[in-house]
């Protein structure tokens, strides 16, 4: 009878032991997961993605059309202005593209000439002249658009990959030369850095920019970039400028960098998903734990009570406890490890651009672990130091 209660407590223990290790698995892997996650967001979110998006209000073009072309070109000239003359603003530039905002129906290219006879699909925007500088982006060959140039409407702009894939391997080579885009022959003019249309989950992709001032009603967006200081004061003139341009129309206005950021919102909210998970299974744990230890107290109070009677204290009873449970952490970490580097890093390859897997990320996370886990045995411990020995060497 003695052996069959001796074994059963002993399957129950193991059991236990089981659990422990499974929840610890468990938290580590969602805390390394957490942690991965968080990196890789910030990593994203801080990196130079080819302009320079924060202090940039955007404005939609106004949505009512109520008058002739002339006549809303010359509305959209006076907000213009209005906006260029204020203190508050330093540029303001329009395009039919938004940074963050898919291309759908790229522009077919191809350099003029028998060598070339290969058409390649690459992205298009319109700008006005100061939208290459507004947006902070770099010349690295020839000139930008301007309105001094008649010859301009027939002129382009490449990114530095696009004349790479256009047979141009240096920015320079490109600046005179002819290419046909979609039946139509043009001249290249400039070549600027390459940027980010889209978010750093993918590559940069080539772009080319077409001069579209000279009619502005073209211009899907608004792009003002103001000065760090009195932006409210800024934006309220704005505003009324606006409202004296597009009756009718309301005053609508987002960030560059805060509406190209909204392309993370899936990662942002996997990360915090994985955090509240990570908290509630380190809680389940926690709970797993504590009930081990309550049970291996009970076991072992006559030989708590010799201890403590012989000396013992607080410390001392912490570490006889502490040392059976450490191996199960330690097991538990053993086996989130490598589970968590190869779920993160499968993770990580759907990123053109992703950070590198630190091994210290999984040592923090064990440390974690092991912190909660020293808190709730410390827990116990204290009560089992702080009891009456004599109480414990009455029990049976």
């Amino acid at each position: 009878m003695l052996k069959g209660k001796l074994t059963s407590s002993a399957k129950g223990l193991t059991l236990r032991r089981g659990l422990v290790v499974f929840q610890f698995t468990l938290s580590v892997l969602l805390i390394i997961g957490t942690i991965i996650v968080y990196q890789q967001v910030h990593f994203m979110l801080h990196q130079d993605i080819g302009i320079k998006a924060d202090q940039v209000m955007v404005l939609d073009r106004p949505g009512r059309w109520d008058t002739a072309r002339s006549t809303h070109n010359g509305l959209v000239q006076r907000f213009k202005d209005a906006v260029t003359r204020d203190p508050g603003v330093k540029a303001i530039a329009m395009s039919d593209e938004k940074p963050g905002k898919e291309i759908r129906w790229p522009s077919t290219f191809s350099p003029i000439g028998p060598a070339h006879p290969v058409s390649v699909p690459i992205n298009t925007t319109g700008i006005d002249e100061n939208y290459v500088p507004a947006m902070g982006m770099k010349l690295l060959a020839g000139r930008n658009f301007s309105k001094e140039f008649k010859t301009d409407g027939q002129s382009l702009v490449l990114t530095a990959s696009s004349a790479s894939l256009l047979g141009f391997p240096q920015p320079a080579d490109a600046i005179g030369k002819p290419v046909r885009m979609d039946g139509s022959a043009y001249t290249i003019i400039g070549v600027v850095n390459d940027f980010h249309q889209l978010s750093l989950q993918t590559r940069e992709t080539p772009a080319v920019f077409q001069f579209a001032g000279n009619d502005l009603r073209e211009f899907e967006y608004y792009y003002i970039r103001l000065n760090s200081a009195g932006v409210g004061q800024t934006v309220d003139r704005i505003r009324s400028a606006w409202t004296n341009s597009f009756r009718d129309n309301p005053f609508e206005y987002t960030f560059l960098d805060e509406s190209f950021n909204t392309q993370y919102q899936s990662e942002l909210r996997f990360g915090f998903i994985f955090g509240v998970f990570s908290i509630l299974a380190i809680c389940i744990a926690c709970i797993g734990l504590l009930g081990l230890v309550a049970f291996t107290i009970r076991q072992r109070t006559k030989e708590i009570g010799v201890r403590k009677v012989l000396g013992a204290d607080a410390k001392d009873i912490l570490v006889l406890l502490a040392k059976d449970f450490i191996g199960l952490i330690a097991l538990a970490n053993a086996i989130a490890w490598p589970l968590g580097w190869g779920m993160m890093n499968s993770w990580l390859k759907d990123f053109a651009y992703r950070i590198h897997i630190h091994w210290l990320v999984f040592v923090g996370s064990g440390v974690i672990a092991l912190s909660i886990a020293l808190a709730a045995i410390g827990f116990q411990a204290i009560k089992a130091a702080l009891s009456n020995p004599i109480n414990s060497l009455r029990t049976e």
